[in-house]
């Protein structure tokens, strides 16, 4: 961001700092209001959204964009919901499914570690937040999260820095969590499906003191497998429990035990000569051992007090630990070799022997000569024990001040972090990828061990946040701005070499936008917004290496209309993210790769998503992206669709007769080419998929079967490194029967 518009920004911070004081001065020296009776309504909270507005696919209120409930069309920011209706639909489980009908967002390479892509840049600790606060979940190796526990999810477009700190620039997922009910209610759910996929869940809620206390149990295990024939099994209990002690003061308490299995085997397919991704290995193929899989134990806790103060204020104070340890097998793939006939070696033009490094697989497939792929591998385990504390207040407020009206959010908060991290290679067999051999006992074959990392590191961070929304000229006109300071310090000790690391990082990330609603259900924003990567260390050069910083101008319309039946956003955005680090050959001869921060990816575009329910019967689901992300010299970004995406869904309801509850649903997804490595020497082609749903629905039960990639469409999706490709998903059948009592 340059001179100027730092300016702008903190003087609009200033005025706004000066005029609220004022305001809350005023404000203390007022009356007192009246004591409120006990039979009146309790008033909600802001850090909750109520569902009853939601009209099919389409939600007008949201927590992610503000990190209080305010209305989407006064939000100068891209917010898309994905709520309770549409995880129901399409039976979500995880993160494969619950993003498939948003603009710009596509699943990652490996798609069962939960990673999305958004904006043209993977979303990594962007999906970590949970009831507008970090994640820490995903401590400890990142295992993806399971939508047993989650009642809706949030995005939000873009850099969000102000109110989410360091994250990816792609934007931030919020999932909101189910809580306890004062009403009673118990719900039993079966799934199964393809991949021999079996799982249960148990959901329990209900008072436990009448308009008191109230409890809920959620209890979830699965068994199935990956595609690649690995184990994709899960266990989960989630207790939890809401007391109201008096009018005002809620005090909620979570606890969550989460243990995945995933395994991290993946098929490996590569690209011929036509820069097609080639077919000749199975989707369901695969050249590595049965035992590359991670395990996880996830203990998590969460304790939160929220206090109504006077004049309208209210605070919320939240702890959040978790210990999280993973115990990881994989296999790193050393060198890809081409080979010719008998074994021989293939040669470059330069007369070296041919690697994926210095050959690419376009020019091994042209070859005549060629006639296998040899890969040299080694053996690894990950040990990994962390622990993440938390501790956040938000402090949320309403002033009025001379023709203002001011919803101000002050956050504060401090996490500290314990890590210990080992890893262990063993060199290993090498294998032909055409016709891989397997050893039953893996570890009888692993010779040559040595344990390269032995590491145990702290790192301590706060931050402080305000951001004033402001509403002036009778609620027509809205404006935000805000500001974040950041403060980072890390520190680890290496048990191998003896040797110490002492590392400081701070930042300030800025936020500033308007909208104007010339009509109600109708308005017109703009916004800019940052967030940062902090980047420690040094490269391969000896270069001490700087924080990335993401940055984005953005556009848009805003429409509600019929009730909300009617939801849609259509932005333009431009979006920079500054020293971001790339792979880069530094050793032809012996194929040495290096992480150089090597320059800007930019992505540009627009998109629209859009939710219609016309009727009780008819559900729509429209989405559209046109967007380009490349860096300075004008090269795709490695696995991400460049031009325009589509996707479009609808559902028809039967509300009367005698096929009343009957449904069905079809839906289409298409994304675009997308370079197939770092230098973009090859593209992988467009794809189209097609997706249904049938059910049967009552009051008290329901049933149905999800079809994704219906025509079971041969296609490579997801990100893609130098070394392969990822074979897209094929047609998978997924049954789930539920009721309710």
């Amino acid at each position: 961001m340059n001179a100027k518009s730092t300016f702008v920004i903190r003087h609009a911070l200033v005025t706004t700092l000066v005029s609220l004081a004022a305001g809350f001065a005023r404000a203390q020296t007022a009356p007192s209001v009246p004591a409120v009776k006990a039979d009146e309504p309790l008033v909600l909270s802001p850090f909750t959204v109520e569902t009853k507005q939601d009209r099919g696919y389409g939600s007008a209120n949201a927590l992610g964009a503000s990190r209080v409930n305010i209305p989407l069309i006064d939000t100068s920011a891209t917010v898309v919901v994905i709520n309770e209706e549409f995880l129901k639909d399409f039976a979500v489980i995880d993160n494969q499914d619950a993003f498939r009908y948003v603009s710009g967002m596509s699943e990652n390479s490996l798609p069962y570690n939960g990673q999305v892509i958004v904006r043209g840049f993977q979303a990594g600790n962007g999906i970590a937040f949970r009831d507008g606060l970090p994640d820490n979940i995903e401590v400890g190796g990142g295992p993806m999260n399971d939508f047993a526990v989650i009642e809706r999810v949030e995005v939000m477009k873009g850099p969000n820095g102000v109110l989410y700190g360091s994250h990816a620039p792609g934007g931030v997922v919020n999932q909101v969590s189910k809580k306890p009910r004062f009403t009673t209610g118990y719900g039993v759910k079966f799934t199964a499906g393809s991949w021999n996929l079996y799982r249960g869940e148990i959901d329990a809620t209900g008072p436990l003191v009448k308009e008191k206390l109230a409890y809920r149990l959620i209890v979830m295990k699965q068994e199935g497998e990956t595609l690649n024939h690995g184990p994709q099994d899960k266990m989960l209990v989630a207790p939890s429990l809401t007391w109201r002690p008096s009018l005002g003061t809620t005090v909620s308490a979570q606890y969550l035990y989460y243990n995945p299995t995933i395994a991290t085997s993946r098929n490996s397919w590569f690209v011929d000569f036509a820069g097609r991704a080639s077919t000749f290995l199975p989707r369901r193929g695969y050249f590595d051992e049965d035992d590359e899989q991670r395990q996880h134990w996830v203990n998590s806790s969460d304790l939160s007090i929220e206090q109504a103060l006077s004049h309208g204020w209210r605070l919320r104070v939240v702890g959040r630990h978790t210990g999280a340890d993973e115990d990881k097998f994989n296999y790193n793939k050393v060198t890809y070799r081409f080979v010719g006939p008998g074994g021989a070696p293939l040669r470059t033009p330069a007369g070296a022997a041919a690697t994926f490094r210095n050959y690419t697989f376009a020019q091994a497939f042209a070859n005549p000569d060629y006639r296998d792929i040899i890969v040299d591998r080694v053996r690894r385990r990950d040990l990994i024990e962390a622990e993440r504390f938390g501790g956040y207040v938000d402090l949320v407020g309403d002033i009025e001040f001379w023709k203002t009206k001011h919803k101000l959010i002050t956050s504060a908060q401090w996490v500290k972090s314990n890590l210990d991290n080992k890893q262990q290679l063993w060199n290993y067999p090498s294998t032909s990828v055409i016709t891989p051999t397997y050893v039953s006992n893996p570890l009888s074959v692993s010779t040559v061990f040595r344990e390269t990392i032995n590491n145990v590191g702290d790192s301590r961070g706060s931050a402080f946040s305000i951001q004033d929304n402001i509403s002036l000229l009778e609620g027509r006109l809205h404006a935000v701005v805000g500001a974040r300071h950041d403060r980072i310090h890390n520190t680890s000790f290496n048990r191998l070499n003896q040797a110490r690391t002492d590392e400081r990082e701070k930042d300030t990330s800025y936020r500033a936008g308007l909208l104007f609603k010339p009509r109600s259900g109708f308005s017109v924003y703009g916004n800019f917004s940052q967030t940062f990567i902090p980047v420690s260390g040094i490269n391969y050069f000896g270069v001490p290496n700087e924080n990335q910083t993401g940055e984005t101008r953005e556009a848009g319309i805003k429409l509600e209309a019929f009730d909300n039946r009617l939801v849609g956003t259509l932005a333009v955005f431009d979006l920079t993210l500054n020293n971001f680090s790339r792979q880069i050959l530094v050793d032809v001869a012996n194929g040495i790769v290096a992480n150089v921060q090597a320059g800007t990816l930019t992505s540009k575009g627009v998109e629209v998503d859009l939710s219609y329910q016309p009727n009780d019967q008819v559900a729509l689901i429209v989405s559209f992206g046109d967007t380009t992300t490349t860096d300075e010299k004008g090269i795709g970004n490695r696995g991400v669709s460049q031009g325009v995406n589509y996707k479009v869904f609808s559902k028809y309801s039967f509300t009367k007769g005698s096929w009343k509850g009957l449904i069905f649903g079809a839906g289409y997804v298409f994304n675009n080419r997308a370079a197939g490595d770092g230098l973009a020497t090859f593209y992988l082609p467009s794809y189209g998929l097609f997706d249904a749903v049938v059910g049967y629905r009552q009051k008290r039960w329901s049933a149905q079967v999800n079809i994704t990639n219906l025509t079971d469409k041969i296609y490579s999706g997801g990100a893609v490194n130098d070394q392969f490709v990822a074979a897209g998903r094929p047609r998978e059948f997924r049954f789930t029967f539920g009721t309710t009592f």
